[in-house]
């Protein structure tokens, strides 16, 4: 049923204070698109970021973290390439940071009740997917497709958990 409220029922709702888990970047139990061009480091800086969320250290030495297990879904990079990355990036095997390795992860009804319930298994708070366009069959120039796509990432946040996920900036076209 469709259903309307004055605004001042609106204004005189005392919602809670935001809270991040990365300061002023990424919302606690939030959505957040991490976008950038091919080869544009979009990976190393987010495995700094699983790093300083897993160790409740400053991301970047400046914005402060609160603390959770993280849950890489790699399905961009390989195993090779992902471990050659957190070895570069000195990350601690001992940091509580989980990953699937590339293992065809989709935004589906039973693979993100599973992602959920491994989750909740292990504590993780923030749950990163490298990236967007390899974990949906959308078409991304379509709003209705690319809307059940936000509805399955809602899907973590409505349990409490913060999402990430990396995307390419579309290539330019040329404009004579």
């Amino acid at each position: 049923m469709f259903n309307i409220k004055e605004i001042g029922h609106l204004m005189a709702k005392d919602f809670p204070e935001q809270m991040y888990l990365v300061d002023r970047l990424v919302p606690d139990a939030g959505f957040t698109i991490f976008s950038g061009a091919p080869r544009s480091y979009k990976t190393f800086v987010l495995l700094e970021l699983a790093r300083c969320v897993a160790s409740g250290q400053p991301f970047l030495g400046h914005f402060n973290t609160q603390q959770a297990n993280v849950l890489l879904i790699d399905e961009e990079n390989g195993e090779r390439l992902l471990q050659q990355r957190i070895g570069l990036l000195g990350i601690d095997k001992d940091l509580p940071i989980f990953y699937t390795p590339t293992m065809g992860f989709t935004l589906t009804d039973e693979s993100v009740e599973s992602a959920i319930k491994k989750c909740d298994e292990n504590g993780i708070g923030l749950v990163i997917i490298d990236s967007l366009i390899r974990v949906h069959g959308a078409e991304e120039n379509s709003a209705k497709e690319m809307a059940t796509v936000s509805r399955q990432l809602r899907k973590f946040t409505e349990n409490g958990i913060a999402i990430i996920v990396t995307q390419h900036h579309r290539k330019q076209g040329n404009f004579n």
